[in-house]
């Protein structure tokens, strides 16, 4: 599947090629981000001081109900986040390059204009945005005590309460699940952001448009695709009741159905915008990242 072979191109970068290394130079560094067990530790003491305090400080209350919920929105969808980013400073990256009319005389070069892109888009990936798209181990343990209340709530709720056994069954799928659903959206988000970094520069080289055409399109197809798989998901459960198929099986298997689905919708939406790349690039198959091929 293209999900987990351009995936493996990331996380083997062209770290020889010429382009590679000149873009790294090229591309400024991010600054260095506040470790995650620091704002997690920052949040969870000033939830406590404002709690115990005996004068409850309206704007620390404030503070607190608007920096908790962002925290959460942030360790959830950091792949969106970062799939963004990326999509966005590749984009300006390449359409630089082709501004400044140098990028006319690289595509003559091998191993073509594709793998030319691709070693523009993945070095402004370990440059400016660093390891952490591909390496989120970091922010695992922040993930698990957020969902893990959210767990228990939801395996209580399937009346298995009185047989410890299945509870505990049931508290393990629903763990999977969102374990499942966080690594899908960290790989394939990442991987969206970074082939629209380099769909988007192929038909506009204005800084506006970039700009504008990359948020528009990340943002849109990640809407889309959500809203196809929440309308899947509630005509499932239509389905289900009109058959009386109801009970903690049935609970399990409709998020685990609406989740293959997010992951093979994707999938498609990645596969038509390699294709259309390739098409774009008149990139033969020879060259093409869909076959594995790595830039040397």
């Amino acid at each position: 599947m293209i999900t987990w072979q351009v995936w493996r191109a990331i996380k083997q970068p062209p770290r020889t090629h010429r382009l590679f290394r000149f873009t790294l130079n090229e591309v400024r560094a991010s600054q260095p981000a506040i470790p995650q067990n620091i704002v997690i530790a920052g949040i969870v003491f000033l939830t406590l001081a404002a709690f115990l305090s005996r004068e409850f400080s309206s704007f620390l209350s404030i503070f607190i109900l608007l920096v908790i919920p962002l925290t959460a929105i942030n360790f959830v969808l950091t792949g969106v986040i970062y799939g963004l980013v990326w999509a966005f400073r590749s984009g300006q990256t390449i359409a630089r390059l082709r501004r400044t009319g140098l990028y006319d005389l690289l595509c003559l070069t091998p191993p073509g204009p594709l793998n030319l892109n691709w070693a523009v888009c993945v070095s402004v990936l370990y440059k400016s945005i660093g390891t952490s798209p591909i390496d989120m181990s970091a922010i695992w343990p922040a993930r698990m005590f957020l969902i893990l209340p959210l767990v228990v709530y939801q395996s209580i709720q399937q009346g298995v309460a009185d047989r410890p056994w299945l509870l505990v069954l049931v508290m393990g799928v629903y763990l999977a699940l969102f374990i499942f659903w966080f690594y899908i959206e960290d790989v394939q988000s990442t991987i969206l952001g970074g082939t629209l970094g380099l769909v988007i520069p192929v038909h506009t080289q204005d800084r506006f448009e970039v700009n504008v055409g990359t948020i528009v399109s990340y943002i849109g197809i990640q809407l889309l695709i959500y809203m196809l798989v929440i309308l899947l998901y509630l005509l499932l459960r239509r389905l289900f009741d009109a058959y009386a198929l109801t009970g903690w099986l049935t609970n399990l298997g409709l998020p685990a159905l609406a989740l293959l689905a997010l992951y093979f919708l994707r999938e498609g939406v990645l596969r038509l915008l390699w294709r259309h790349l390739a098409y774009q690039l008149n990139a033969g198959t020879e060259v093409s990242l869909l076959m594995g091929y790595r830039v040397y």
